[in-house]
Protein backbone atom coordinates (compact mmCIF):
# COMPACT_ATOMS: atom_id res chain seq x y z
CA UNK A 1 0.00 0.00 0.00
CA UNK A 2 1.24 3.42 -0.99
CA UNK A 3 0.24 6.37 1.72
CA UNK A 4 1.53 8.76 -0.31
CA UNK A 5 -0.72 8.15 -3.33
CA UNK A 6 -3.93 7.89 -1.04
CA UNK A 7 -4.40 4.21 -1.86
CA UNK A 8 -7.66 2.37 -0.12
CA UNK A 9 -7.59 -1.23 1.71
CA UNK A 10 -11.13 -1.78 2.04
CA UNK A 11 -10.79 -5.72 2.45
CA UNK A 12 -8.45 -8.12 3.82
CA UNK A 13 -8.28 -12.00 2.27
CA UNK A 14 -6.43 -14.25 4.13
CA UNK A 15 -6.81 -18.35 4.65
CA UNK A 16 -6.49 -19.70 8.21
CA UNK A 17 -5.00 -23.37 9.38
CA UNK A 18 -6.36 -23.00 12.48
CA UNK A 19 -9.19 -22.02 13.82
CA UNK A 20 -9.29 -18.55 15.66
CA UNK A 21 -11.21 -17.59 19.07
CA UNK A 22 -10.98 -14.17 18.80
CA UNK A 23 -9.27 -12.44 15.20
CA UNK A 24 -8.16 -9.28 15.66
CA UNK A 25 -7.30 -6.49 13.40
CA UNK A 26 -4.53 -3.85 13.80
CA UNK A 27 -3.51 -1.23 10.91
CA UNK A 28 -0.55 0.43 12.55
CA UNK A 29 2.14 3.73 10.52
CA UNK A 30 5.31 1.47 11.22
CA UNK A 31 6.72 4.94 10.93
CA UNK A 32 5.05 6.82 14.19
CA UNK A 33 3.61 3.61 15.72
CA UNK A 34 0.24 5.49 15.36
CA UNK A 35 -3.02 2.76 15.15
CA UNK A 36 -4.61 3.58 12.31
CA UNK A 37 -7.79 1.23 13.02
CA UNK A 38 -8.00 -1.47 15.27
CA UNK A 39 -11.04 -3.90 15.36
CA UNK A 40 -11.81 -7.49 17.16
CA UNK A 41 -13.48 -9.90 14.73
CA UNK A 42 -14.44 -12.65 16.96
CA UNK A 43 -14.08 -16.27 16.52
CA UNK A 44 -13.22 -17.32 12.72
CA UNK A 45 -13.00 -20.88 11.52
CA UNK A 46 -10.32 -22.66 9.60
CA UNK A 47 -10.50 -23.91 6.21
CA UNK A 48 -11.29 -27.44 6.11
CA UNK A 49 -11.07 -30.34 3.11
CA UNK A 50 -13.99 -32.60 2.37
CA UNK A 51 -12.80 -36.09 1.55
CA UNK A 52 -15.97 -36.88 0.36
CA UNK A 53 -15.96 -34.59 -2.28
CA UNK A 54 -12.72 -33.82 -3.01
CA UNK A 55 -12.79 -29.96 -2.21
CA UNK A 56 -11.79 -27.45 0.64
CA UNK A 57 -14.20 -25.53 2.30
CA UNK A 58 -14.02 -21.81 3.65
CA UNK A 59 -11.19 -21.41 2.34
CA UNK A 60 -11.20 -17.26 2.41
CA UNK A 61 -12.30 -14.86 4.51
CA UNK A 62 -12.93 -11.55 4.24
CA UNK A 63 -12.08 -9.26 6.68
CA UNK A 64 -13.76 -5.80 6.47
CA UNK A 65 -11.30 -3.12 6.16
CA UNK A 66 -12.12 0.49 5.54
CA UNK A 67 -8.41 2.77 5.30
CA UNK A 68 -6.96 4.99 2.90
CA UNK A 69 -3.27 6.06 2.42
CA UNK A 70 -3.03 10.08 3.50
CA UNK A 71 -1.79 12.49 0.63
CA UNK A 72 0.98 15.39 2.23
CA UNK A 73 -0.47 18.82 2.37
Amino acid sequence: MNNLRGDLLDTWALTLIRNVGNARITIRNTDTQEVLQQEELGAVLAAFYVPSVGMWGNTSVQLPVKIQGRRPP
